[in-house]
Order: C-alpha cells, then sequence, then structure tokens
C-alpha cells in the first residue's frame, strides 16, 4: 500500500480549477421545491442559488455557504438569501390564510377599506391563468402559467406591487 494514492474526487478537481478569491455576488434566486448541485463544492441541496462573477472564469451558481467564501462578503449572501426566505415564508402564510377551493380554485381576498374581491386561477388551453372580480372590475393576468401554483404565485406577486403603489 506504500506509494498508492487515492484518486481525486471530481469535487477536488472542480475545486482546484475554480479560482477562490475575485467573486462578486450577481443574484440570489429560490427555486423553491427544486434543488440545484453547488458548482463549487458539489452539495446536491441548494435550494437558494447564489450566482456569481468572475472575471476570468464563467458564472457559476453556488449554496450561501460557498458563495460567502468566494466572494469575501458573508453578510451580503446572506441578507439577500434571508430575504428571499422571509417572502418564501409570506407567502406560504398568505396560502394558509386564503384557502382555494372549487373546480377552478377561487378564493375571496379582504383588500383594504373592506374591499372583498374574488381570484380565480383557472386552466384554459392547458395553460393557467388567474383572473380577480373587484366590484365589477377585472383584472386577469396577461402571461400564461404553467401549473395553478405558479397561477397563484404570480397572483399573490401582482397583490405585493399593488400594495407598493
Amino acid at each position: 500500500m506504500v506509494g498508492r494514492q487515492t484518486p481525486p474526487r471530481p469535487v477536488d478537481v472542480m475545486m482546484d480549477e475554480i479560482p477562490s478569491l475575485g467573486w462578486t455576488l450577481i443574484d440570489v434566486s429560490d427555486l423553491g421545491g427544486d434543488m440545484h448541485a453547488c458548482e463549487y463544492c458539489a452539495n446536491e441541496r441548494v435550494r437558494f442559488v447564489h450566482t456569481i462573477s468572475h472575471p476570468d472564469y464563467p458564472d457559476i451558481r453556488v449554496g450561501c455557504i460557498c458563495a460567502s467564501k468566494l466572494t469575501g462578503d458573508g453578510t451580503a449572501c446572506k441578507a439577500r438569501e434571508q430575504k428571499l426566505r422571509n417572502k418564501a415564508s409570506r407567502y406560504k402564510q398568505w396560502l394558509r390564510n386564503h384557502p382555494w377551493q372549487g373546480d377552478q380554485e377561487q378564493t375571496s381576498v379582504q383588500g383594504y377599506g373592506n374591499v372583498t374581491w374574488v381570484a380565480t386561477v383557472y386552466c384554459h388551453s392547458g395553460q393557467w391563468w388567474w383572473q380577480e372580480n373587484s366590484a365589477g372590475a377585472i383584472t386577469v393576468c396577461n402571461i400564461p402559467m404553467q401549473s395553478a401554483s405558479d397561477a397563484k404565485r404570480d397572483y399573490w406577486l401582482q397583490q405585493i406591487e399593488r400594495s407598493k403603489r
């Protein structure tokens, strides 16, 4: 056994090829239920993907720990991920407070000033849409969604944007 070396793991090879300094955080995204493998350490359970950029290497998608290490700015990486975690938590809470029911999945939403409107998520030609009816004024999404869940999330995001105005 003397002189025998263990062959390098693919992760060790990847980490040796990738620069360890000089990275910049570009974006952080929430994959929801999907998972991504970190392109630096190969951890396969990354939900919040940090896209980082380097002048001498193509952009890579990594987890928070690797992004913190490579950018040298753990505070920014953690803060942006926490913002997405909070948003996901608010969405889950909103779904719990607004149960969707019926064939077309309807829910009533209590708005500001005791205004109530009905939101409906429905399938048409294999694509999902949302529609809102408030005192006769109808608002419809303009982009088809792949699933009822996607349509509900888009509706929720539209509500957030509306409340900021």
